[in-house]
């Protein structure tokens, strides 16, 4: 990321990490990678958040900003249904 003149540009000073919401220490592992982040995007569902035994408002000590992107929002009749199959 960040090769090309764009992406150097809008990418510059931003960093990324990947999640394995699989592993044992799931909760803690996520805490620890959102602790210093200023913006979480997740497309976790509500139903997963609470598999996980974390609020996102805790994320980053409640100082950062939480978009959910979700195929079918939080609520309502689909919004435990997945978007794909993988």
């Amino acid at each position: 990321a960040g090769e090309s003149p764009p992406g150097a540009f809008f990418l510059a000073g931003k960093r990324g990490a990947v999640f394995a919401p699989a592993a044992k220490d799931a909760a803690a592992q996520l805490l620890a990678l959102t602790a210093r982040a200023d913006v979480v995007v997740s497309s976790f569902r509500s139903h997963e958040w609470q598999a996980l035994g974390v609020d996102p408002a805790e994320l980053a000590g409640g100082n950062a900003i939480v978009a959910h992107i979700t195929p079918y929002g939080n609520t309502g009749v689909r919004a435990k249904r997945p978007a794909h199959v993988l």
